[in-house]
């Protein structure tokens, strides 16, 4: 960040300075659309507001045993103000508690990076960039291009509006009451959305993603159906009218609304879709399935397919759906009494007479066929060891 420009170099024991014990002040006049570099090598948790005046105010509280081999330095040039903070003398371990108090103009870039700290940006626009190696970030009423990444702590934004990036490795992201494209990503926590209008692609490699209140849209179509992926965690959404694809390689998938389709899958958990206005299509490895199909049963594509390797699933499909039947489940040796299939629609029930031993355990099968009206949506089923129930709706 020093690179081409002139260091005024401030000492702690400097004159130029306002000094009040281990505090340091600084103010700049400046123009609205300047910069603000930060190159916090120290560490140090950095707090920035925008505020309604055309000046940079810097406040340096410095605590802690070694505070006195903290080395501050200010510059003012063409493009803003850059602040640079280090160790004068470099330690195996230095013991100080320094955090920076900064106010800047509402309208005013941010390259903000720090060694170790929170950082905390609040009613600023402009293109905001920022970089911790192991803190929050608490971001708030910010406003145009904002990339911000943590090595190790949570992120927490509300009131975004721009283009968006926000990436930690390892905590939890809360979105709040935002309108923002972009990407957001955790290498080891949750993610939650709520409030959010926008462009949206959220992964996680280890934790649970919960979508409230999100309308996903592609430029000014907002039409786009929810996508989600996590490597270890439950997925719940709470509304996706242009449908939702969401795949956990490890956890429960609960969508409470969708419109036109729902695509879900799981290596090892329940999926439960409360509502559909649509087609399904439904796999888990090892859980149960339920699924309620809404909606006027004839518009649109209204195909079901669900698979389980093991677990109860129930289906509830509209009373005057048009449909055709193929039902399948799977029961071994030790539990041929305990399962069946139930439904409220006529099927014809035919069980095979000999034992397949070709998937390793020794299995027979009972089977369901039918049709309702003109069979015009295919509805495919299969489990093993597990009731299988159709339901009719209102």
């Amino acid at each position: 960040m020093k690179t081409g420009i002139t260091i005024l170099t401030v000492l702690l024991l400097s004159t130029g300075l306002t000094f009040a014990g281990d505090t340091i002040t600084k103010e700049f006049d400046v123009k609205p659309g300047q910069m603000l570099g930060a190159d916090i090598e120290s560490g140090g948790t950095i707090f920035i507001k925008g505020w309604d005046s055309d000046k940079v105010s810097v406040k340096v509280y410095l605590d802690g045993r070694d505070w006195e081999n903290v080395e501050v330095e200010f510059d003012q040039g063409k493009r803003g103000v850059e602040i640079y903070s280090d160790f004068a003398k470099k330690r195996n371990r230095s013991r100080v508690d320094i955090e920076f108090e900064i106010r800047v103009p509402e309208k005013f870039d941010l390259n903000i990076e720090t060694a170790g700290g929170s950082i905390n940006i609040e009613n600023v626009e402009g293109e905001i960039l920022g970089k911790t190696m192991g803190g929050k970030l608490d971001l708030d009423n910010l406003k145009g291009d904002i990339e911000l990444t943590t090595m190790g702590g949570k992120i927490k934004a509300s009131q975004l509006n721009g283009d968006l990036y926000l990436k930690t490795f390892g905590g939890n992201i809360y979105l709040h009451d935002s309108t923002v494209d972009g990407e957001i990503q955790t290498m080891g926590g949750n993610i939650q959305l709520s409030g959010v209008d926008g462009d949206i692609e959220s992964s996680t490699m280890g934790g649970n993603v919960s979508y409230e209140d999100v309308s996903i849209r592609s430029g000014n179509n907002r039409n786009e159906a929810v996508h989600i992926t996590t490597k270890g965690g439950n997925i719940d959404v709470d509304e996706a009218p242009f449908g939702a694809d969401v795949h956990t390689y490890g956890g429960d998938i609960t969508i409470k609304s969708a419109g036109r389709f729902v695509k879900a899958k799981t290596m090892g958990g329940d999926i439960e879709i409360l509502e559909v206005d649509g087609q399904v299509d439904a796999v888990t490895m090892g859980g149960d399935v339920s699924v309620r199909m809404t909606g006027d049963p004839k518009t649109g594509k209204r195909n079901v397919e669900i698979s389980s390797k093991g677990g109860d699933i129930e289906l509830v499909l509209p009373k005057d759906i048009s449909a055709e039947f193929d039902i399948e489940l799977a029961v071994t040796k030790k539990h041929y009494d305990d399962y069946k299939i139930i439904s409220d629609f006529d099927l014809q029930i035919e069980q095979s007479d000999d034992w397949d031993y070709s998937h390793g355990t020794a299995r027979k099968y009972i089977y369901g066929t039918g049709s309702a009206h003109s069979g015009d949506n295919k509805i495919h089923i299969e489990t093993i060891n597990g009731d299988i129930e159709i339901i009719k709706g209102d």
